[in-house]
């Protein structure tokens, strides 16, 4: 699952970045669901927040 997602990141920056073609965005968001639907168990135990990590309702600053 992780080569898949490292590949789909990387096609992503490719298709964003070098070629600028409109919808890559769109289209990694869907293949990410898609890895995760995929990968998806019903009987797996819900994620607990990471110690230390930021409330649900914060979001962090954008980086420019």
């Amino acid at each position: 699952m992780a080569f898949e997602i490292h590949g789909l990141i990387l096609a992503l920056h490719y298709e964003a970045r070098f070629l600028q073609v409109p919808g890559s965005i769109g289209r990694a968001n869907t293949g990410f669901d898609n890895i995760l639907a995929r990968s998806a168990t019903p009987d797996a135990p819900k994620a607990d927040p990471a110690p230390g990590a930021a409330p649900a309702g914060r979001r962090l600053k954008t980086v420019r």
